[in-house]
């Protein structure tokens, strides 16, 4: 449990106050307000007031943790992919002459696939590589 002493500053790291704190763990304002001040009586922090208070904060920092973890790394705008000619005329001949549109359908069927990632839903956006000159 959050000693009380700490639990302005673990408001704080998650960028909330004691308003919504009131209003996660149930408690109302004024309690929160009488254990959470600096000369408060022991008898208004009960173990069952910590407990409610701590574990409203720890199940919004877990709810952080997850927003943050899912969020994908900040990836360049376009890609380079380096090939051997030969590579490369395999992949003119599957994408049936536009390299290009293929390459992006791939790697969203890929990161669909694999990721869940739909850049038709919004959550990702492909960026079709520069036309080449060819020799």
């Amino acid at each position: 449990m959050i000693p009380f002493e700490d639990i302005d500053a673990a408001l704080k790291a998650l960028d909330k106050d004691r308003a919504w704190l009131a209003v996660e763990s149930g408690r109302k304002p004024d309690s929160i307000r009488v254990a959470l001040a600096k000369n408060a009586d022991p008898k208004n922090r009960s173990e069952l007031l910590q407990k409610a208070l701590s574990d409203a904060i720890e199940r919004e920092r877990i709810k952080q943790e997850s927003a943050k973890a899912s969020q994908p790394a900040n990836l360049p705008d376009r890609v380079t992919i380096d090939c051997l000619p030969e590579e490369r005329r395999q992949w003119q001949k599957a994408s049936g002459g536009d390299l290009d549109s293929w390459i992006v359908e791939t790697l969203n069927s890929a990161a669909n696939h694999q990721l869940g990632i739909n850049p038709s839903m919004g959550n990702a956006r492909p960026y079709p590589l520069p036309k080449e000159k060819e020799a």
